[in-house]
């Protein structure tokens, strides 16, 4: 287990980013989690990243304006 909280691709390789099941991303900031989990991704498409979101807007889907183009 690492505690790791970088965008860099070394950094994340060195704290065995792409050996990681399932990394829990659980600083209190959502926009570190949500920066941090995507270039991690990229060097593990197998991985299962587990995200503790604090702001429960960020965390829902974009709702669609009444009228919009793709019901």
């Amino acid at each position: 287990m690492a505690l790791l909280v970088s965008t860099h691709l070394d950094e994340l390789r060195a704290a065995g980013v792409q050996r990681a099941a399932a990394p829990a991303m659980t600083y209190v900031d959502d926009q570190v989690h949500i920066t941090v989990v995507l270039p991690a991704r990229g060097l593990n498409l197998s991985m299962r990243p587990v995200i503790r979101m604090f702001n429960r807007e960020r965390g829902r889907p974009p709702e669609r304006p009444p009228g919009s183009c793709g019901r």
